[in-house]
C-alpha cells in the first residue's frame, strides 16, 4: 500500500488516480507568499490624477491660463468621478503556511482598500459670475487669445452666454479645452462632461467653495490562523475542513474635496479610529479523482464572519458631521474546478465561481472565471492563464502568467496578471487591474 495525507490504498489502482503525486507528499512548508493588487473601474485613475494638481483654495480665482485650465479639468473630473462605477481599489496579503500529514497550520495577513465619490453636491455649484467675467478677461490677456479667429468645438457657447459670460470668454473657455484635450488631461469622453458642469458652474445656484461633494474612503485588514484536515474517503474522493481564528480591524472616513482643513482631520481619523473584531471562519473542500482528471470544489467563509463598523465624527466648515463606518461581512463563495493531468509535468485548468462576492466597494462585487495551464520542464515551470469577473459586465479579461524553479524540493515562483482593458494615471495608460504575486516552498 501506498501512504500518504490521503490515506493508504491499493498501489495499482491508486497510482492511475493519483494524478498529482499527492501520496509522495507528506510534508510542506510554504515559507512565504506575498501578493499585492489594485483595480481601477472606469476612469477614476484619471480624475483622482486632475483632481490632485487642483488648488481648492483659489478655485474660484481663475485670472491665469493655469488657474483656467484648472477650473476646465475641475469640471470635467467633478462631473466624471462622481458617476456610478468610478472607483479605486487596493488589495495585499502576506502569509505562511506547513502541512504535516492530514494536517496544516499557518497565518496569513491581509489588507484591502477602496475609495469612491460618496456624495456630488449639485447644488452648491456656482461661481460668482461678475467676478468669474473679470478673471477671464485678465486670464484671456495674459495668453493673448484672439476670438475673432477661432472657431468653438466644445461647449455650448450660447447658454453659456445665457448665464452670463461674455462671447469671448466663453469661446476662451472652449478654446481652454481643446488645449487640454491636446495635451492629453482630458480625453474625449469627458468633454460632455467638462461642457455640462461648466454651464452649471457659470449659471449654478450656491457657492462652489461650499460644495459638499465627499470621497469615501474605507479599508479592512485582517490577521488569520487556520487549521486544516484532510482526509481521502476511498481511492476517488477527498475532503478537507479548515477553522480559523480571525482578527479584523475596520477602518473609514470621508474626506469633503473642497474642505482642505477637513482632509488633515479625516487622514487624523482615520489613523486613530478603527473597530476591532474576533471572531471564526469555517471553510471545507472535496476533491474527486479519477485516471488525469480532478474535480474540486471549495466553500470559503461559509458561516459569513463579520467584523463591526463603528461611527466617528469630524468637523466640516465649523460643523460637526457623523461618519459611519458600516461592518465588513465576507460573503460566503464556492469555486468549483476541473483539472486535466495527462502526466505530472503538464495540467489545464479551469475554476469558476458559483456566487458574487462583495468587495468594500458598495456595488462592486466579485465573480471569477479563471483557465490556465501549467508546464513543468525539469526545474523550470511555465504557467499561463486567464480570468474575468462575470460580476462587473464592463470589466475586460485580465491575463496571467508565471515562471517557477524546483530544484530537490525547494520551489519558488513569480506571477503576474494584467487586465486587458485600460486606465490613464499621470498621463500614462496603465492596465485598469494589475497583480503581482512571490512564494518560496518546500515540497516533500
Amino acid at each position: 500500500p501506498v501512504s500518504g495525507p490521503f490515506g493508504p490504498a491499493d498501489e495499482a489502482g491508486y497510482n492511475l488516480l493519483d494524478n498529482n503525486g499527492l501520496a509522495d507528499r507528506t510534508f510542506g512548508w510554504n515559507i512565504f507568499d506575498v501578493g499585492l493588487g489594485y483595480s481601477m473601474t472606469e476612469n477614476m485613475g484619471r480624475y483622482l490624477d486632475i483632481l490632485a494638481e487642483v488648488d481648492f483654495n483659489t478655485i474660484d480665482q481663475v485670472d491665469t491660463p493655469q488657474q483656467v485650465s484648472d477650473l476646465v479639468a475641475l469640471a470635467a473630473a467633478l462631473k466624471g468621478v462622481s458617476e456610478p462605477g468610478n472607483a479605486f481599489y487596493v488589495d495585499a496579503s502576506a502569509g505562511t503556511s506547513m502541512r504535516i500529514g492530514h494536517f496544516a497550520f499557518g497565518v496569513r495577513l491581509s489588507g484591502e482598500a477602496a475609495m469612491r465619490v460618496d456624495e456630488f453636491d449639485s447644488a452648491n455649484i456656482g461661481l460668482d459670475v461678475t467676478s468669474l467675467e473679470s478673471d477671464l478677461d485678465i486670464a484671456r490677456d495674459v495668453e493673448a487669445f484672439d476670438h475673432t479667429t477661432y472657431t468653438p468645438q466644445y461647449l455650448n457657447i450660447s447658454t453659456l452666454v445665457t448665464d452670463g459670460l461674455s462671447v469671448e470668454n466663453a469661446e476662451y473657455l472652449d478654446f481652454k479645452v481643446g488645449q487640454l484635450l491636446a495635451d492629453g488631461t482630458l480625453s474625449q469622453s469627458d468633454v460632455e462632461n467638462a461642457s455640462e458642469l461648466l454651464i452649471d458652474i457659470v449659471g449654478g445656484s450656491g457657492d462652489l467653495t461650499n460644495n459638499q461633494t465627499t470621497v469615501t474612503a474605507r479599508g479592512f485588514a485582517l490577521a488569520e490562523v487556520p487549521i486544516s484536515y484532510g482526509r481521502a474517503i476511498n481511492e476517488n474522493l477527498s475532503l478537507g475542513i479548515t477553522a480559523k481564528a480571525m482578527f479584523g480591524r475596520v477602518l473609514g472616513t470621508r474626506v469633503w474635496v473642497f474642505d482642505d482643513d477637513n482632509l488633515d482631520e479625516a487622514v487624523q481619523s482615520v489613523s486613530d479610529t478603527e473597530s476591532d473584531t474576533l471572531t471564526f471562519g469555517l471553510d471545507v473542500g472535496a476533491l474527486y479523482r479519477i485516471e488525469h482528471f480532478q474535480f474540486a470544489a471549495v466553500g470559503h467563509n461559509l458561516n459569513r464572519p463579520t467584523f463591526d463598523g463603528y461611527t466617528d465624527q469630524v468637523t466640516v466648515n465649523g460643523n460637526v458631521i457623523d461618519i459611519v463606518v458600516p461592518d465588513v461581512k465576507m460573503d460566503p463563495q464556492v469555486t468549483v474546478g476541473a483539472a486535466y493531468i495527462p502526466s505530472e509535468r503538464f495540467m489545464v485548468e479551469v475554476n469558476y465561481d458559483l456566487l458574487e462576492t462583495g468587495t468594500l466597494l458598495e456595488g462592486y462585487d466579485i465573480q471569477r472565471l479563471s483557465a490556465g495551464a501549467e508546464l513543468d520542464i525539469w526545474a523550470l515551470v511555465l504557467r499561463v492563464g486567464a480570468y474575468k469577473n462575470l460580476a462587473e459586465s464592463e470589466k475586460d479579461w485580465v491575463l496571467t502568467a508565471g515562471i517557477g524553479a524546483n530544484v530537490f524540493g525547494i520551489r519558488a515562483d513569480l506571477g503576474g496578471a494584467y487586465s486587458l482593458d485600460t486606465a490613464e494615471y499621470d498621463g500614462n495608460e496603465i492596465p485598469a487591474e494589475a497583480r503581482v504575486g512571490l512564494s518560496l516552498s518546500l515540497d516533500y
